[in-house]
């Protein structure tokens, strides 16, 4: 019996430590046990509707931070775009509270980041290598307020992961500003730090390009493999993705 036979599916993911307050530092907080959250993978191609809401969604919730020049735009030549979503569904209000884009690179769209970056001379040398490889980008993450801080970024992260890993992609790459980049590395997308930082999308970010390996995950921590391997089978047999945090807090208004 090998490794990966021995590991169970792992459906209803553990919910990760972040770095924020300490919930006993917090006043008049509340323990909740549900409702969970479904994760799927989505078509844009089939289901534009979706994908679009998301966008909306995304660019009100970075706006609400003052970061909304780091939204990609959703492309008027959707239906050119190689472009799934990893969405995050309330269960019983059947809303979604989540998602992170991936995008496929194909002959017809470049990636985000290529034409973000794409014409730096240490950016061309690196997209170069990219021509006998599948690569995709990983984007847009984010999540409604109420779900923030309970480890559903990283869980959207780690199904975006395994999604790619069934889309027999082998590279991913994403582009994260400097408040984000420590957060990425313990999900598994590691720095590049060959290629330097940018200024982008305006003089307030430092943006470093960032990469991870959806084939054998072994960027990913070797405690949180098992959980993306379990995500890969799911979404590989299209079987439901539950999650929730079992001891998620939200502080009360």
């Amino acid at each position: 019996m090998t490794t990966e036979e021995r590991i169970k599916p792992a459906l209803a993911a553990i919910p990760v430590a972040e770095n924020r307050e300490p919930y006993s530092a917090r006043q008049a907080s509340v323990v909740l046990s549900g409702p969970a959250l479904r994760l799927d993978l989505v078509q844009a191609q089939r289901e534009p509707d979706t994908v679009a809401a998301c966008y909306r969604q995304k660019l009100a919730c970075y706006a609400r931070f003052g970061a909304a020049a780091a939204s990609v735009p959703l492309s008027e030549r959707i239906e050119e775009e190689d472009l799934h979503l990893v969405t995050a569904t309330d269960c019983d209000s059947g809303t979604i509270v989540g998602s992170v884009s991936i995008y496929r690179r194909n002959g017809g769209m470049r990636l985000p980041i290529e034409r973000a970056i794409g014409d730096e001379p240490a950016m061309r040398e690196e997209i170069a290598t990219w021509r006998s490889r599948r690569v995709a980008e990983m984007s847009g993450l984010w999540a409604e307020d109420i779900w923030r801080k309970t480890g559903l970024s990283e869980q959207l992260l780690h199904a975006a992961i395994a999604a790619c890993h069934v889309l027999k992609v082998d590279k991913i790459v994403a582009f994260g500003h400097q408040h984000l980049v420590d957060f990425y590395e313990t999900v598994g997308l590691l720095p590049d730090l060959r290629l330097g930082r940018f200024r982008y999308p305006d003089p307030s970010y430092v943006s470093t390009v960032l990469w991870a390996d959806p084939h054998g995950f072994l960027t990913v921590p070797i405690d949180k493999r098992p959980t993306v391997l379990g995500f890969a089978r799911a979404i590989a047999g299209r079987e439901p993705i539950l999650w929730r945090s079992f001891k998620e807090r939200f502080a009360l208004e």
